[in-house]
């Protein structure tokens, strides 16, 4: 066998090796990790402001950067943790990844946070408004908002327990998430 056979047969086993790997997490692992998506790349608009205001600088800003992280990340994952399971998990998110990736395109092209006017007058838009909201400039969004992280999301398989473990680990997994949060913002105010 040639070099050059030997190296694409290498790049063939990778990519055969990447095409099968499915790994099994628990939906509270899920929830975190979306979680963590959301902070981390969904909220650049809200990082910036918070950037600007100052927060972040000196000693403290750190402080106040970690704070905020685990703050949002701990309230993203109780909220998640009350509504998905096993077999809702993926639909779910999936909408809200859509919503998601919709949401951060126009936060950062018309730097607007949405509240609950903003979605009433969403919902309230009339066809021709909303056809002049779609435009080539929303492909890249939902590529990296959407169909990335949904296609990562449907490869996982979700772990099965016996019912009362479930309940059990979710209860916790929802009482840590609560903690954390209110240990983060109590920190952050120090």
């Amino acid at each position: 066998m040639s070099a050059t056979a030997r190296r694409a047969s290498a790049r063939y086993d990778v990519l055969a090796g990447l095409a099968s790997f499915r790994p099994t997490i628990s939906v509270e692992s899920l929830a975190l990790a979306t979680s963590v998506f959301f902070t981390v790349f969904c909220n650049t608009a809200f990082w910036q402001r918070v950037a600007e205001t100052g927060l972040l600088h000196g000693a403290g800003g750190w402080v106040t950067a970690a704070s905020l992280f685990v703050a949002i990340t701990a309230l993203h994952t109780a909220l998640l943790l009350l509504v998905l399971n096993r077999w809702t998990a993926k639909p779910l998110l999936s909408v809200l990844l859509l919503v998601t990736a919709l949401a951060v395109h126009y936060m950062d092209q018309y730097l607007v946070y949405f509240d609950p006017d903003m979605i009433r007058n969403i919902l309230h838009t009339d066809h021709k408004e909303s056809r002049e909201l779609i435009t080539l400039g929303l492909a890249w969004p939902l590529l990296t908002y959407f169909v990335v992280p949904v296609a990562v999301l449907w490869r996982v398989r979700l772990k099965t327990r016996p019912p009362l473990r479930a309940l059990l680990i979710r209860t916790l997994c929802l009482l840590a998430s609560v903690l954390l949060a209110a240990g983060a913002i109590v920190a952050s105010f120090q």
